[in-house]
């Protein structure tokens, strides 16, 4: 799959692309704004409203750039690019039918451009309407709601933070603390912090294995490996981790054979006690495969075995048990995204002359994959 430059739709229905999407770059601009110690407490007609705004459009450009082409995003993780199907036709489609593999321009420019526009209409209406209307009445709960439904992306932004829907920093200029983040954060001021760990671990995860008999079955890959954590800031850290599973699958076959090694680099964050941790990751990375075959073709009808690597993402829970001040025992619970190109590839017709002959034929198809990790870590 690939990304198609080349137009401006990318098959979405209108509402998606212009009310949905803008709501979505709103929510991200609100987010800066709130988090912004600048910015959060500026109305419309403030001095450096203006400003403020322009800083919400640059981080919602930058999210919605990520959600399009990051590592966290649609065409990594998900199957944005990944096929190429015809916008209003599912089968028996014509020779002119709009062809699409659901990317363009669209959502880069009008996720982060109207959805400011969307911010200052929201800052409007509460200039301008609701904000008198609960100065005038501060006790009537319908006025409240008012605000709060005329106002959908800060509502949803408020919620994000454990506030209220209908909150407003600028009426509350001395209370900046999330009601979600500000205890942990003082849970974490009260107990020192390790700022390296090195985990030694046993690896299992369920995987797609090939064996006598069964081809694509689910089955136990057992391995080793070793995890690093190290501070970077207050309540985040950057973790990095290598697995090797000998054997994964014995069989080879399109993307799987032979040894499994994966690699993940991401970030970690959670409850960081004295005797006890308990915290949540999030981390791309890669599935590499040390004997995979190709499928046969006429031109090849036996494809010797080569090493396959895919792009993966794991998302992690973990318990640590200290049991002395710099050693202690973990327990990762995992889920493991692996993308893995598909056997099934499009028929001729997509993607030739004149339906964009650049786009490759190739599909993808994602496979979630269970684990654990148990082993000891140690701490510096």
């Amino acid at each position: 799959g690939q990304y198609n430059m080349r137009r401006w739709n990318d098959g979405d229905p209108i509402a998606m692309n212009y009310i949905g999407h803008p709501v979505e770059g709103a929510v991200a601009g609100y987010l800066e704004i709130q988090n912004n110690p600048r910015d959060r407490a500026l109305q419309m007609g403030d001095e450096h409203y203006w400003r403020s705004r322009l800083r919400a459009l640059a981080w919602a450009t930058a999210f919605s750039t990520q959600w399009e082409i990051g590592p966290l995003g649609e065409a990594a993780i998900f199957n944005q690019g990944g096929f190429t199907y015809a916008v209003h036709c599912q089968k028996h489609c014509g020779p002119d039918e709009k062809i699409t593999n659901n990317t363009g321009w669209v959502d880069f420019v009008i996720t982060p451009a109207v959805g400011t526009l969307w911010i200052i209409g929201e800052d409007a209406l509460d200039k301008y309407i609701t904000d008198p209307l609960v100065r005038r009445h501060p006790h009537n709960f319908g006025y409240k709601v008012l605000r709060s439904s005329a106002n959908p992306s800060r509502s949803l932004s408020n919620m994000l933070r454990g506030r209220e829907p209908w909150y407003r920093d600028y009426e509350h200029p001395t209370s900046y603390e999330s009601r979600i983040i500000g205890p942990f954060e003082r849970a974490l001021d009260k107990e020192p912090r390790d700022h390296i760990d090195i985990f030694t671990h046993y690896t299992a995860y369920s995987v797609r294995r090939n064996k006598t008999g069964c081809e694509g079955c689910r089955g136990l890959a057992a391995g080793a490996g070793v995890g690093i954590g190290i501070r970077v800031f207050r309540y985040l850290d950057f973790v990095t981790d290598l697995s090797y599973q000998p054997e994964a699958s014995p069989l080879s076959s399109l993307n799987i054979g032979g040894t499994l090694f994966t690699g993940n680099f991401g970030m970690r964050s959670g409850y960081n006690g004295k005797r006890f941790k308990l915290r949540a990751s999030l981390a791309p990375g890669f599935a590499s495969y040390s004997r995979a075959q190709d499928l046969p073709t006429p031109e090849d009808p036996q494809p010797s075995s080569h090493r396959a690597t895919n792009f993966q993402a794991v998302a992690g829970a973990e318990v640590d048990v200290k049991v002395a001040p710099h050693f202690g025992l973990r327990i990762t619970g995992q889920n493991m995204l692996i993308r893995y190109k598909s056997a099934v590839r499009d028929p001729d017709g997509i993607g030739t002359l004149p339906n964009l002959n650049f786009l490759s034929h190739d599909n993808y198809i994602n496979s979630t994959n269970w684990g654990v990790k148990v082993g000891p870590v140690f701490y510096f």
